[in-house]
């Protein structure tokens, strides 16, 4: 099975260690950012850094402008990303899957932890989906919660990255005959959580 992993630095970590170990995975390629410090969160070797060790080929993709995927795949794994992919990027993954930091449909966007940090949830989890233009859309695959234990975002955020590996295992397991679920979890009255709460 030949991926495109598409991740920062954190939760992007975890899958790219277990995808390097997994039998069977060849990760073409890393898509990531280069990062501006010291990853701000918790203490997280650089994903750059990490793709140099393993010997796996790394990609910068800017914030911003005009990007590619280089080479087809049969998946393209979404892992924490700072782009969203359009039609020409979906076209080079048989298959195009997000894991997500929350229990969708709530909380869909790029920060979804600190949201439910300060909404005080008691869940949290990851939630695996076949990827859409959309923002956090399309068939769900896999999901799992778990007790929202963490007092701060930092915490959280690590709590979750820890869970990301069983994730990824599970996706992949299903590889290619995934199944569509349904999510018990109500969708969030905040379209899209791209903003960080007030203090």
């Amino acid at each position: 099975m030949k991926l495109n992993l598409l991740a920062l630095t954190g939760f992007g970590n975890e899958a790219l260690k277990c995808l390097s170990r997994l039998p069977g995975v060849r990760v073409a390629a890393l898509y990531t950012r280069q990062e501006r410090g010291k990853f701000p969160h918790y203490e997280e070797e650089n994903i750059l850094e990490l793709a140099g060790r393993l010997g796996i080929a790394a990609k910068v993709v800017d914030a911003k402008g005009d990007w590619e995927i280089s080479d087809p795949a049969d998946i393209n794994l979404s892992v924490t990303f700072h782009r969203i992919l359009r039609k020409k990027h979906l076209a080079r993954g048989r298959f195009n899957i997000n894991i997500h930091p929350s229990l969708l449909p709530s909380y869909k966007g790029p920060t979804p932890t600190n949201w439910m940090i300060a909404n005080k949830e008691k869940l949290c989890g990851l939630t695996a989906h076949i990827m859409t233009e959309g923002i956090d859309e399309g068939a769900l695959i896999f999901q799992k919660a778990y007790p929202l234990e963490a007092a701060t975002d930092p915490l959280l955020r690590k709590f979750l990255a820890g869970k990301v590996a069983e994730a990824v295992e599970a996706v992949l397991a299903d590889f290619p005959n995934f199944k569509e679920i349904r999510s018990p979890y109500p969708e969030s009255s905040q379209p899209n959580f791209n903003a960080r709460p007030p203090r």
